[in-house]
């Protein structure tokens, strides 16, 4: 689809980024007016063209939206409804536009092929890191106003995403690129926090990935993330880089584990046994 973005004021002085195009995959036009006030990941959307009826959510003529933007004071330049318009009359792929209040361009860029199709390679940063795609999609876990989109699609050395409409998942989508789950949050990570940051590389994160999956399933726990001091016969408090995880009690071949109340289990050393309270603590993310 195309986009077309502008940052603007309405009449009231109210700051709104409006964003709107033609929708190949709907065959219609599509409009998007969020208040710019709120943050950008937690944003609400004044308007959008999924909150009109089921059998015109994608209208055929663009005069029906521009009128929802006169009704919102939205002045928008006639160069960027010009070329909306012929977004629409061409059928319009991928393609994105941004546009100032004055009518003028800046970063405008056109793809001629959908995701997914072979294109040229493209790069836009010198400190991109190895492996990571071309495109991948992100699921929107934290913007649940209505309009907004269910998936969002980032692009390999830009900041920022772009809203996608569609009943497919982010890993469905991901998938029918091949893109790996830790190639997706390198994506997501760059387009937020720039490319040069470390989370942009797919091969911290899927070592990250990896210490996660073994932090839950308790492999590869290194006992020295843990200490104990003892506080009693036979009675030892287990302690974190987080502070106090729980308390191991027993003595010689019997020890039993314990958090918050909760009886984790028995184990043959004190060792063993303060590896249950780790375990525990590395899954509720406290170790």
């Amino acid at each position: 689809m195309s986009q077309h973005t502008l940052n603007i004021e309405t009449r009231a002085g109210r700051p709104v980024l409006v964003q709107a195009g033609w929708d190949q995959s709907h065959g219609g036009f599509y409009l998007v007016v969020q208040d710019e006030r709120l943050s950008k990941l937690g944003g609400r959307f004044i308007y959008s063209n999924l909150t009109r009826p089921e059998n015109d959510r994608y209208p055929e003529c663009f005069d029906c939206l521009e009128e929802v933007l006169a009704s919102l004071g939205i002045v928008v330049p006639p160069e960027m409804l010009d070329e909306i318009r012929e977004d629409g009359r061409a059928r319009a792929g991928l393609k994105r536009v941004v546009w100032t209040p004055g009518g003028s361009r800046h970063g405008c860029e056109g793809l001629e092929r959908l995701p997914g199709q072979p294109r040229r390679e493209r790069t836009t940063c010198s400190c991109l890191a190895e492996g990571l795609p071309e495109l991948a999609y992100v699921a929107n876990e934290w913007d649940k106003s209505p309009g907004a989109a269910p998936v969002y699609l980032v692009r390999r050395g830009e900041s920022g995403y772009w809203p996608v409409y569609t009943k497919l998942t982010a890993d469905e989508l991901n998938a029918e690129l091949g893109v790996s789950e830790a190639q997706r949050e390198a994506m997501y990570t760059g387009s937020l926090f720039g490319w040069h940051t470390p989370g942009a590389d797919p091969q911290l994160q899927e070592a990250l990935i990896q210490r996660r999956r073994q932090r839950q399933e308790g492999i590869g726990l290194p006992v020295q993330e843990v200490r104990m001091q003892r506080c009693g016969q036979g009675r030892y408090e287990v302690y974190g880089r987080a502070g106090r995880l729980g308390m191991v009690l027993g003595g010689k071949d019997s020890w039993s584990a314990e958090t918050g109340g909760e009886h984790l289990g028995t184990a043959p050393t004190r060792k063993a046994a303060a590896k249950l309270v780790a375990v525990r603590a590395a899954a509720n993310g406290r170790l």
